[in-house]
Order: C-alpha cells, then sequence, then structure tokens
C-alpha cells in the first residue's frame, strides 16, 4: 500500500530548530547529517512546513498523497508516515515540540520556520497569490538557467578530463570474474590498482594490475605460495608485496614493470593471511604501506612466534636489519594494518586486543606520542587514509556487519560512509582521482542439515535443501512443530523472509519490503514470525503472521534493533541493540511498547532458555556464552567454548547446547563438527564430523526431536574489488550519518 509518488510540496530551503529541509531535493538534515525520511512522512513534513500553525488536515493529506487507497488503508498509511516523521525528529505524540495531532482534525506544525530568502515560502508570508506564485516563477526560472548553465559545464568536463565523471558515487566491481580478490591499492595518478586474486580452481593468491579505465589486466607474480597485499611505490615504479610459502614468509618487491620480483627481507613469522583465523577468512589485517619518500616499507611481523604482532620499518634498498616502529602488550594479539599519512608524519594502525577485539591507534613516524583515535574495540578489517590527509577510512564491525567508517586525525566520533553498503572490508583511497575501491565479499550459500542420530563422533556428509529462491540462503530456523523451515534469501543488500515446508518441499516467501530483511524467528505456537529488517529506515524489529501479509514495525529507536528471538511464553521479544551506545540485549512486549534493557557489559544474540528464567547470550570478551535472569541481572559464563567466529552458530535446548566448531581430531584442517554441551556433566560431545562443508556464521537450528541439525554452507568464495568513483572526503551530503562512539 502506498500513495503515488508526486513531486516534492514546493522548493527551496526550510530551517527549524537544529533541521535543515530541502524540499526540492527531498532532504532532510540535523546539524549538517542527513536524516532518513520516507517519501510520503517527507511530503508531509513539507505540507506543515507550508502551513505552520495551522491545522493540515487529515482530509487534505489524503487528497493529495494517498487519493486511491481507501479508508481503512489512508488511516494506516497516515499513522505510519506521521510515525516515522515523528521518529526522524525525535518527536512524540505524548509531548510534541514540532508536530501536534489534533484529535479527528489532522496535524499541525509548532515550531518556528526560517526560509532562505527568494523562496516561495519565504515570499509567500503575509503575500497574496498573485505575489506567490510570481516568486515561485522567478525562483524556477532562475533554477532552469541554473540546470542549463551547469549541464554546459558538465559537457566540458566530461570531454576535457580523461576520469570518470565526478558525483557518480554507486559502487560497481573493478573486475567481473569470479574468484577471491583482496587487498585492492591504487597507483599514485589513481589510474590503476594492483590487489591480489585467487582465481578458481586454485589454491593460492597472485598479484594482479588493472588499468581502471582500459580494463587492462595483467598478471605479476605466478608464484606456488601467497602472494598477498600488493602496494605500489610512491613513484609508481615498484610493487611491494608479501608471500608466504607456508614454510617461510618474507617481503618482496617487483623493481619495475615486467621483471621478477626480489626478495627484501625474510620474516620471522609474517603477516596473518587469507583462511587464518585471525584474517577473518578473506581478508588479511598485515597490509604494507610506503612512506612518501619511497625509501621504507611498513611491515607486519613478530619478533618470535611467543610475541604480539608489531609493525617494523624495512628498508627498500635492502640495507639493515627491519626497525620496530610499535610495541604491542604483550598479552594483546598486536598490531596490523599500517597505513602511512600522505605527508609521511604519521603511522596509523590497528591495536588489537583480541583477533575480533581492535582500535585504531596514531604513532608520529618521528617520533611523538602514541594517540587512540577509537575506543569501541570493533572487530577493525583495514584501514587508509583519505587523500589530504585529514581522515582516515576504515571497516568496522557493527549490528553483524562490515561497513566503511571515517574519522578525523584530530578526534572525535566516527562516522558511517553510506555508499559503500553493509558488507566492505579493506578500503583504499586514490591519492589523485577521486576514487575509493573496498573488498565485498559475494559468497553463495545454501542451508543444510545433517542427521544426529547415531554412533558418537561420525563422519558424516550434509544434505542440502532443495529451497527454490534462487539467492543466497541464510538463517534457519525449524517451526516449533517440526514441519517448516523458516529462512532468510537474498544478496548482501536486499533478502526476503521465505519458508520451506519439510513434508511437502514447498517454498514460499513471506515478505516483499525490498530490503535487507533477515534473522527470522517463530513465536512459541508457530503462528508469528519476528525478524529484522532496514525497511524505511534504520534497522528494527518487526512482527508478522507465520502465513504472510503485513509487517508491523516493533521497534522505533534510532539505534540498531536486531536479532530479535521469542520468549518461552510468547510476550516478549528479546534482541540485541546498541540503544545504549552498546551492543546489549534488550527486550520488549511482543505487542508493543516500551523497551527494556537487560544485559549491561556487552552482549551479542540473545536466545530465551527453554525453561524460561535465563536468557543465554554470547559475548566477544571473553568469549563464550553467558545467560543471565529474564528479567536482568547477574551475567554469568555458562559456556566457554563457542568462538565469535561461530558467534551465531548454537541451540539452547533443555539439557544443553548443540553448538558448531572447529574439530582439531579431522584429518582436513578447518573441518567442523557438530557438539553438544551437556549441562548435567559440563562436558562436550562431538556428535557428527561434517565432511567437507565451510560453515558461516549465519545461523543454526535442531529439530523439536533432536534429528536434524540445520546451518548454512558456503557454496562458494568469491570476493569483488568495488570501485567508487567521484568519492571525496569529507563526502558530500547523503554520503555519510553520524555514528555513536
Amino acid at each position: 500500500m502506498g500513495g503515488h509518488r508526486r513531486e516534492p510540496a514546493g522548493v527551496g530551503t526550510a530551517r527549524f530548530g537544529p533541521f535543515e529541509v530541502n524540499l526540492e531535493a527531498e532532504v532532510l538534515h540535523k546539524n549538517g547529517v542527513r536524516v532518513r525520511l520516507p517519501h510520503q512522512s517527507f511530503q508531509i513534513l513539507a505540507r506543515l512546513l507550508e502551513r505552520p500553525g495551522e491545522t493540515v488536515t487529515r482530509r487534505d493529506l489524503r487528497e493529495e498523497l494517498w487519493p486511491d487507497e481507501s479508508y481503512g488503508d489512508f488511516d494506516r498509511c497516515l499513522n505510519t508516515a506521521v510515525n516515522r516523521l515523528r521518529h526522524a525528529l525525535g518527536d512524540s505524540a505524548e509531548k510534541p515540540r514540532y508536530i501536534l495531532t489534533v484529535p479527528r482534525e489532522g496535524y499541525r506544525f509548532l515550531a518556528a520556520v526560517e526560509w532562505d530568502q527568494g523562496s516561495p515560502a519565504a515570499e509567500s508570508v503575509g503575500g497574496t497569490g498573485t505575489e506567490r506564485a510570481s516568486g515561485r516563477w522567478r525562483f524556477l526560472a532562475v533554477t532552469a538557467l541554473a540546470v542549463i548553465a551547469g549541464v554546459l559545464v558538465g559537457a566540458w568536463v566530461w570531454r576535457h578530463w580523461t576520469a570518470a565523471p565526478q558525483g557518480s558515487l554507486g559502487a560497481h566491481p573493478l573486475i567481473a570474474k569470479p574468484g577471491a580478490k583482496t587487498t585492492p591499492s591504487f597507483s599514485p595518478d589513481g589510474r590503476k590498482i594492483v590487489f591480489s586474486w585467487r582465481r578458481p580452481g586454485t589454491d593460492n593468491y597472485d598479484v594482479y594490475s588493472i588499468d581502471i579505465r582500459s580494463q587492462d589486466l595483467k598478471c605479476l607474480t605466478t608464484s606456488p605460495g601467497q602472494d598477498l597485499a600488493p602496494v605500489y611505490s610512491p613513484d609508481g615504479r615498484r610493487i611491494a608485496f608479501y608471500r608466504n610459502t607456508g614454510v617461510s614468509s618474507a617481503v618482496y618487491m617487483i623493481p619495475s614493470p615486467g621483471e621478477p620480483p626480489i626478495r627484501l627481507l625474510g620474516l620471522s613469522v609474517g603477516p596473518p593471511g587469507p583462511g587464518s583465523p585471525s584474517a577473518g577468512g578473506v581478508w588479511t589485517p598485515g597490509r604494507l604501506a610506503w612512506d612518501p619518500s619511497g625509501e621504507f616499507i611498513a611491515a607486519v611481523d613478530k619478533e618470535s612466534p611467543d610475541h604480539p604482532f608489531a609493525i617494523f620499518l624495512v628498508e627498500a634498498a635492502q640495507r639493515g636489519l627491519p626497525e620496530p616502529l610499535t610495541k604491542p602488550p604483550p598479552d594483546f594479539v598486536g598490531d596490523g594494518d599500517p597505513a602511512i599519512s600522505p605527508d609521511g608524519r604519521y603511522l596509523a594502525f590497528v591495536r588489537r586486543k583480541t583477533e575480533q577485539v581492535g582500535d585504531i591507534y596514531v604513532a608520529g613516524l618521528g617520533g611523538g606520542s602514541l594517540r587512540r583515535l577509537t575506543k569501541d574495540g570493533r572487530n577493525l578489517s583495514g584501514l587508509t587514509w583519505s587523500a589530504d590527509g585529514r581522515h582516515i577510512i576504515y571497516s568496522a564491525e557493527r549490528a553483524g556487519h562490515r561497513r566503511l567508517f571515517r574519522v578525523s586525525l584530530a578526534g572525535g566520533p566516527p562516522q558511517l560512509l553510506l555508499l559503500a553498503g553493509r558488507e566492505a572490508t579493506l578500503p583504499a583511497v586514490a591519492p589523485r582521482g577521486d576514487r575509493l575501491a573496498y573488498v565485498r565479499p559475494a559468497w553463495g550459500t545454501s542451508i543444510c542439515r545433517v542427521r544426529l542420530r547415531g554412533a558418537p563422533g561420525r563422519r558424516s556428509a550434509a544434505e542440502t535443501l532443495p529451497l527454490e529462491t534462487g539467492a543466497s540462503t541464510m538463517n534457519p530456523q525449524v517451526s516449533p512443530d517440526g514441519s517448516v523451515l523458516l529462512f532468510s534469501a537474498g544478496d548482501l543488500e536486499k533478502k526476503e523472509i521465505w519458508t520451506y515446508d519439510l513434508r511437502t518441499s514447498r517454498t514460499v516467501r513471506l515478505t516483499s519490503l525490498g530490503s535487507n530483511s533477515a534473522s527470522p524467528r517463530w513465536s512459541p505456537d508457530g503462528k508469528r514470525i519476528a525478524f529484522d529488517s532496514p525497511y524505511g529506515g534504520g534497522l528494527d524489529i518487526f512482527v508478522a503472521s507465520a502465513e504472510g501479509g503485513e509487517a508491523v514495525r516493533l521497534t522505533t529507536h534510532p539505534a540498531e534493533d536486531i536479532l530479535p528471538s521469542w520468549s518461552v511464553d510468547g510476550k516478549w521479544i528479546y534482541f540485541t541493540s546498541d540503544r545504549s551506545g552498546t551492543m546489549q540485549v534488550w527486550k520488549i512486549p511482543a505487542e508493543g511498547g516500551e523497551a527494556v534493557q537487560i544485559t549491561r557489559r556487552g552482549a551479542f544474540v540473545a536466545v530465551p532458555a527453554p525453561d524460561g528464567q535465563f536468557v543465554y547470550f554470547v559475548r566477544r570478551t571473553p568469549p563464550g556464552i553467558w545467560k543471565v535472569p529474564v528479567d536482568g541481572g547477574e551475567e554469568t559464563l555458562a559456556f566457554g567454548g563457542v568462538s565469535w567466529g561461530q558467534a551465531r552458530n548454537w541451540v539452547p535446548v533443555r539439557e544443553g547446547i548443540y553448538f558448531l566448531a572447529q574439530d582439531p581430531a579431522a584429518d582436513a584442517p578447518g573441518s567442523l563438527s557438530v557438539n553438544f554441551f551437556r549441562f548435567s556433566t559440563q562436558r562436550v560431545e562431538r556428535l557428527v564430523t561434517l565432511e567437507a562443508t565451510s560453515a558461516v556464521g549465519a545461523g543454526c537450528s535442531i529439530s523439536p526431536d533432536g534429528e536434524w541439525f540445520y546451518f548454512v554452507r558456503r557454496e562458494s568464495d568469491h570476493t569483488d574489488i568495488m570501485l567508487v568513483e567521484g568519492f571525496r572526503c569529507p563526502p558530500a551530503g547523503e554520503s555519510l550519518i553520524s555514528v555513536l562512539p
């Protein structure tokens, strides 16, 4: 349902309180930061701003915005749109600052509104209808002339500039070929990118370069080892990279185009590479960085296997031993992701307390104090400097997704870069040419199941379910009666909620929101579902019938509310939220109401225990499954054997906890097993070792009779390097939003 899209109510810019509204562009800013607002909500705001202090009737809104809807549908659409508008403004119906509800009539805007001089609204105050029309036509005439001039200038720029046109901030794959592509780095002129690529059918990474404009692709190394993290020298003639043979690790350099690589320096251990636990599977924290003079390279290594990772300075001319630049605390995983500022004055890097918890630090290359820029302990995967050296752009995990942020060298809260989407790692900024590159995973996934009954510890091949969605599938959840599988399906940016009848093999789509809906859960009676979705704004919890139909938004807080799970009696929904500034467990009445905070020390993925007494959740530090009383209280460790990498792959039952884990007894490295932690014995039982399976941390489920274990399997290990043209930092208007520190 919804109204027909119409032209904005007017043109010009209005201001009230901390807000600025561009009516022509349909853009709302708060203190200079864009606030997302759906179209119908914006149209309501526009009509209220044009008539401050007056009542805009429901009838007027219906005739202008929803002329074709029935009265019942119109009421629901209007109420939803007004609620979203109030949410965006931080307003409430009970204590309104901006929007007053006039019972049975409509709405009235309470705040004073200022208009830009020359805008139609400014001229209309106290003016006649003729004056208002004249002002509008004058504005439109000036706007038309400006547009024509802009087109002519744009055409000139297009003809005289060899790079792509500015302002096109859509991300697109750099190279449309399969395989795992990672660690992009720009040439000094911004026209080429060098990267590592593991092509299909091979098990090693080689170094490639590509000309962005001509798409001329060149293979630069053919070693049987892993050639990783290549980076251009400041003069663009040399390329340095890591080579790991499995026996030794070293820094290599291609001295000039077409020449074979030479070994610069052998490393004690070398940085973690793709596939290692501390590398997250598809990225490496051990990138290289040249200083602007081209004489030195910052590399990651260890003084010995017992020491933490540190950053060393390597001479490109092969003289002398490497000089340590950083000294992480001995109980830390260490330092990685070195990046030297464009002026050569600073070294930025990630210092990791654990493999999944780190912050950004900056140190002076010529000496000086060490400064910590971020303080929220995130899972960071790559950083780079802006071209002007004033900001650091980095990838951090928030709410289960890796996204790009920027933080000022001078300090302050991080800001989210909207242009890169929900999954982005290893950013790189061109020194010239206004380009940004980053790595985006594009795994194909499927839902599988394995039978648990039989001899403990046996090996078994998983069965793939024939889910006819035409997309990757995730988040499996078996219904309380064991007959239907609930799941999400789609790509990285767009998912819907589906069901699969395990008896008839019939697949049905339940939602059509056109957003990234995921993490579905059954109510205890199997009649309703809850899921999270960014539909209509920020991430919120939604509830819908298990038969499909309209989804109702349950949470409306500006924070990210994710991963719902029903209480045993079905009266509450537990979820994870960062509304307190850190990720914690909250609960909200299933019929709507005020949310209540349950945990205080950090939490993720909350699942009520079947006994109805406790809520289980995972914690990053210290890792493991924890529990807390359903109404809050003391938080205690229930089981410490679940790693953060499998943070969603566990299921509590009355007798214990089913979970996925690496199987150290298996023949193949990295093999997984389904395990059971039994409460009565406090011991782990290995149930099944999975054959040739790479599981994804995207949820699992157990059938009510305990016979089948459902999980998500990665079918292909594919990553794309995404390219953004016309990038600026600070970016233009809608490219970023503020994020709580």
